[in-house]
């Protein structure tokens, strides 16, 4: 509907690299600096980043526009939780879980995507990412309560429902995901950016919520295995 020069069209796209670029920098920096100012201007930057990175899409590299944002909150969301404790601890960190989980899986896959075909082509890969995605999950469980955070495990119901929030976050951002995407380019993103577990349509989410609560269910017994140990 509406037309844009070529020269003006460049100057978006390189302005949006830019701060695809830029944006997990001031993250890093931010985190070791005590700036409060430049911590708010990470936060923004990431947020405009959501929309940047769109600008991988046009490519090969569709899934950084998930993977750039989703790490540079993952940053930013270290910084609160090193002071917190108890459940603002434990909300912060679920909130950082997911974001790692979705920068640290969807980053692997497009590795193996990209670099090993004939892998992807194995009838066991689509196990492979299911295991990956799991295991990411337990390990991330597991390592909440030795945070030192006054985050204690008081029954099996702790670990399921971290691992099910987990689970679900993920699943949720990348269904929404697809929101701030141009339509005519959704089509193109959802079959380049989809990391669902069993690359299955949205149907298999019982088999999903399954899988995470068996995750929690084996985090728990690890735990049980552990406090034995230091009993002795």
């Amino acid at each position: 509907m509406h037309s844009i020069d070529v020269e003006n069209l460049m100057y978006i796209f390189y302005t949006c690299y830019g701060i695809s670029i830029i944006g997990p920098v001031l993250c890093i920096i931010s985190y070791f600096l005590r700036s409060k100012v430049l911590y708010i201007i990470a936060w923004v930057v990431s947020v405009l980043s959501i929309l940047a990175s769109i600008v991988f899409t046009f490519d090969n590299l569709g899934r950084l526009s998930l993977i750039i944002p989703s790490f540079c909150f993952f940053i930013l969301l270290l910084k609160p939780g090193r002071k917190s404790t108890g459940n603002k601890y434990l909300i912060i960190y679920l909130f950082r879980s997911v974001m790692l989980l979705m920068a640290f899986y969807v980053s692997i896959k497009m590795i193996f995507e990209g670099f090993m075909e004939g892998f992807i082509i194995n009838q066991f890969y689509p196990i492979f990412l299911m295991l990956l995605f799991n295991v990411v999950i337990g390990f991330l469980v597991y390592k909440l309560p030795g945070q030192n955070k006054k985050i204690k495990v008081r029954g099996m119901f702790q670990p399921v429902l971290w691992s099910l929030l987990i689970g679900i976050g993920a699943s949720v951002i990348e269904m929404k995901y697809m929101i701030v995407w141009p339509p005519g380019f959704r089509k193109h993103a959802v079959s380049d950016v989809r990391f669902t577990m069993f690359d299955m349509s949205y149907h298999s989410i019982f088999i999903n919520l399954a899988c995470w609560a068996i995750t929690g269910m084996l985090v728990y017994f690890f735990y049980n295995l552990q406090q034995q140990k230091l009993s002795k």
